[in-house]
């Protein structure tokens, strides 16, 4: 909804107040918090029933007319935020910055986020298995190629690197951003590479710009040059800090916090795994469809108990390890596990429901965390000093795990601060264990005592003046009261002071019930105040340990990867791959990992294959239509993939050929075969 200057000096006060929010972001649907909804007015309106399916309603405003209205509960706001977003939209939500009980006039309000499909950090908005990424695009330099940053903000990876033209734009089909920024004066070529994409977000151009860029970097980092948290290549590339920069600047104005996840700048391609590009995917079946019921590997091997462990089982299926020592370091895990079922039970039970770590990380660090967010960390810190006493003196213990010590203190702190059953905001207060803090202890109990003494009042008044039927009430309009029907009005203590009238009887208030209640709601608010103010300092302090609770989520997710394929692998018969130095491929009575799980029991009968020197590497599959060629295709990679001994998938491929080329000429091949 925008608005000239007559129109808006008709809007009532609090339109004109929504009205300049949304001049500042007049492509964003705004959330307008007005009580226990948020609205939206105008096109908003319009837009956004249309896409949530809610009713769409008319209110007047000034003496022209009505607006377009519609509005969803705060507390399902997530769920609709959701669809937005999936909708391809951006949401600015504007919030009370004070209780509108106390406030003296209009409610103030602001923008505390915006809310983009790359930016996404609400848990109700998320896909416990996928995760948004946000991409941001510079260049060309003099040499024709362009940067790209990468950041992902519920777990806190940035990263950064160059591309040639073709290769970015192979990269952007394949790995799918779900947004895109650009300068809003960007070249051409890169308009061309980005034309298609579903999100492209136009940011202005001086974001971009090297020195913005730089201090940008500089200020997050709290450092006076970048090559500590940079890699040495991009420290003093000019286009890749200007697109690392505008990706980071475009962040913190979306989420308007600190970031204080996202910790370090590192190379986007690395040497050590190779990436499978979701066509490839899909088409061999490692990962399925959206919306597919279709089986696929991932489905196969998911047992994990944790959001954590799914996400990072995707990760390692589509990223598969080159190098031999990590791909041996993974499968010693899974066998010691496979080797002793007891430790295999325990470690599972163990992991079973624990609190997603890795996107709270991701909240916190963007100052986004509620009271029930910290009971769940809680409870994961809890189960720890078990998985480490399980894992201890086994292949399952890691160097990266986090340090114990540092983890029992955060729980022991957490354990003492808060209630079991706290509030889901931290402004309605009861978040706190007695004995944390002494004044709000000292307000507590001057509360209760005052509740207590009004808890008692109306036996005490029925005996004193003899009216059976007197009432001693509470509403939020008129707080305390003592109600006394019309026909006994007349038996009312002279020092009583009227209050309300009503239809059938009157409402008073006398000095001490008067006392009494100041001595509760100065109490409540103040407390309120208090815990708000304890809460943040409790949030700011675990800020300051990301780190260790990064970690504690990276082993968590690791710990219940392990332990989903050593269930597998002992379910369904699976064997431990041996990787060697030399030219071959064998595989002795291979099954292909999806189909068996499909077919009927003894349905797919195990087949061999061996690729080396002696046996050749180009062999010839014939046969018609239906006679499995595509599947022995299919089962041949699916089997290498699960290996992770994706070094040898070289023995694939010509000289000329990358390990990754050679993939993907095996899924060219499949789909020949299938006639696609």
């Amino acid at each position: 909804m925008t608005q000239s200057a007559d129109q808006s000096a008709a809007l009532t006060p609090m339109l004109r107040q929504h009205a300049a929010v949304k001049a500042k972001y007049p492509d964003h649907i705004v959330f307008f918090r007005m009580g226990d909804f948020y609205e939206m007015f105008g096109e908003d309106a319009v837009r956004g029933a249309q896409i949530l399916g809610i009713t769409l309603t008319r209110r007047p405003h000034g003496k022209d007319g009505e607006i377009p209205l519609a509005g969803v509960p705060h507390h399902q706001a997530e769920r609709y935020l959701a669809r937005l977003v999936e909708a391809g939209q951006r949401v600015v939500v504007c919030e009370q910055m004070e209780d509108p009980r106390q406030a003296k006039g209009l409610v103030q309000r602001d923008v505390v986020e915006i809310i983009t499909p790359g930016t996404v950090l609400n848990p109700g908005a998320l896909d416990e298995t996928q995760t948004p990424a946000l991409a941001a695009l510079s260049g060309p330099d003099g040499d024709g190629q362009f940067a790209l940053a990468w950041a992902e903000a519920t777990n806190g990876r940035f990263a950064v690197d160059r591309f040639g033209p073709e290769a970015l734009a192979e990269w952007l089909a394949t790995q799918t951003p779900s947004e895109i920024i650009v300068a809003d004066d960007a070249d051409a070529r890169l308009g061309q590479l980005v034309d298609g994409h579903a999100a492209v977000t136009r940011w202005p151009a001086w974001r971009f710009e090297f020195g913005e860029a730089e201090r940008a970097l500089k200020a997050h980092f709290h450092v006076h040059e970048l090559e500590g948290v940079a890699p040495p290549e991009t420290a003093s590339d000019r286009v890749a800090i200007a697109a690392a920069g505008a990706l980071l600047s475009y962040l913190k104005e979306t989420k308007r916090a600190p970031l204080a996840h996202i910790a370090r700048l590192t190379a986007l391609r690395t040497r050590d795994t190779i990436t499978l590009d979701p066509q490839s995917a899909l088409h061999l079946d490692v990962i399925g469809r959206p919306h597919s019921d279709r089986p696929n590997l991932a489905g196969v091997l998911d047992h994990c108990h944790t959001s954590m462990g799914r996400r990072l089982l995707r990760e390692r299926l589509t990223h598969p390890l080159v190098d031999k020592v990590a791909i041996e370091r993974r499968l010693d895990e899974i066998q010691a596990l496979v080797a002793d079922r007891g430790l295999l039970a325990n470690l599972r039970e163990t992991l079973k429901g624990i609190f997603d770590v890795e996107r709270f990380v991701g909240r916190l660090g963007a100052e986004r965390i509620g009271p029930r967010d910290l009971i769940g960390l809680r409870e994961a810190l809890g189960r720890w000093p078990r998985l480490a006493e399980l894992t201890g003196r086994t292949p399952l213990s890691s160097p990266d795990d986090p340090d114990a010590a540092a983890l029992a203190a955060i729980h022991t702190r957490l354990a003492a601060a808060l209630v079991d059953d706290p509030p889901p905001g931290i402004k309605e207060g009861g978040i706190f264990r007695r004995g944390y803090s002494p004044e709000l202890d000292a307000l507590y109990s001057g509360a209760a005592d005052a509740r207590a003494w009004i808890a008692g009042l109306q036996a005490r008044l029925r005996a004193e003046t003899g009216i059976g039927s007197l009432k001693v009430g509470y509403n939020k309009v008129f707080n305390y009261y003592i109600e006394v029907s019309r026909a006994q009005a007349t038996n009312v203590p002279a020092a009583w002071i009227r209050k309300q009238t009503l239809v059938n009887g009157e409402r008073y208030i006398t000095a001490e019930l008067k006392e009494k209640e100041e001595t509760v709601l100065r109490a409540d608010e103040r407390a309120a105040q208090i815990e708000e103010q304890l809460f943040i300092a409790l949030r700011d302090e675990l800020a300051g340990q990301i780190r260790v609770l990064a970690q504690l989520a990276s082993s968590l997710a690791r710990l219940d990867v392990a332990g989903s394929l050593a269930q597998v692998a002992l379910a369904r018969g699976y064997s431990r791959p041996r990787l060697t130095e030399d030219r071959t491929l064998e595989i002795r009575g291979g099954r292909h990992p999806v189909l068996e799980t499909i077919n009927p029991a003894g349905g797919f009968v195990p087949n061999d294959t061996v690729f080396s020197d002696e046996q050749g590497w180009l062999q010839l599959l014939t046969g018609p239509n239906m006679a499995g060629k595509s599947t022995y295709l299919r089962q041949v990679g699916l089997l290498v993939l699960m290996a992770q001994a994706v070094d040898e998938l070289t023995r694939l491929r010509t000289d000329s050929m990358t390990p990754i080329e050679a993939l993907n000429k095996l899924d060219e091949l499949t789909r020949r075969l299938r006639g696609d």
